[in-house]
Formats: C-alpha cells, structure tokens, sequence
C-alpha cells in the first residue's frame, strides 16, 4: 500500500511539475515522498525554469546545469536541425570555439530522419563550468539550422 501512495505522490508530482512548465512557471525541483517543505530543502532552492525567466538567477538560485553536473566533465549535447552537409562540421566548431579547445577535441555522432530533412548531431563538448555550458547551448542556438537542443 505505501508503494502505491508514494508512486501516485511522484505521479502527481510530475504531473505538477508539467503543468507547471507548460503554463511557464518556475517550480522547486525535489524528489517525491516527502513533505513539500521537506523537498524543498533537500533541492536547496533549484528551480526549473524557462530560459526567459531571469529572475531566478538574480535571487541566486541555481540552473539545473549548475546544480547536477560535475565539472570540468564531458558533456553530450544533442542538437536537432535540419539536414545540412555541414551541420554537424560547423556545430563542432561553435562547441570547440566556446569551450576553447581545438576542434579535434569535440567528438560528435549524426543520424537523419528517414524523411531526410532532419538531422540530430550528438557533440561531446569538455566543458568546464556551468557558465561554459550554457554558453555552449546559446551560441548553438543561434544558428539558423537549429531546430531543437537538449
């Protein structure tokens, strides 16, 4: 009977959490089967939060980057654009540009969709900070091609 409360605690929670995000409100990210004040304190005031909420990081909060990652570490990115020749080439430049390394040190994958007109790239970028990831992620975001990143 407890496993089936505290599965429906962490269903609500991540149903919570979605909505929240959706509706494009920042929310304490905690683990589920705990009071809420308990969770609270155990996430030490992380939030979730859209890239358009600069609030947070004015109050000292910190990203989840910051928070979960150890660094300097090798961190994979995985960048969906449309299919271009050199997609990925020029997506490993900007990662290798950022992270101040040579160009040799950012590995990377691709893989088209069947239809051809997409293609994810997975780069492994050494970063070390959190600063240097999600600088990572803004430069990459500002190529044209890009249509996703996570």
């Amino acid at each position: 009977m407890a496993a089936a409360a505290a599965t429906a605690r962490k269903g609500l929670l991540c149903m919570t959490l979605l909505a929240g995000l959706t509706a494009g409100r920042a929310f304490v990210f905690a683990g589920a089967g705990r009071s809420i004040a308990a969770r609270g304190a155990a996430a030490r005031g992380m939030a979730l939060r859209s890239d358009d909420d600069r609030e947070g990081r004015k109050l000292g909060n910190p990203r989840v980057f910051e928070y979960l990652v150890e660094y300097p570490c090798e961190f994979q990115i995985k960048v969906v654009g449309f299919n271009d020749a050199s997609l990925a080439d020029d997506l490993a430049a900007i990662v290798a540009a950022t992270c101040e390394v040579e160009v040799g040190a950012v590995t990377y994958t691709t893989r088209e969709t069947e239809s051809g007109k997409y293609s994810s790239v997975t780069l492994t970028a050494p970063v070390a900070s959190p600063a240097m990831l999600y600088e990572c992620y803004a430069k990459i975001g500002e190529d044209a091609r890009v249509k996703f990143k996570f």
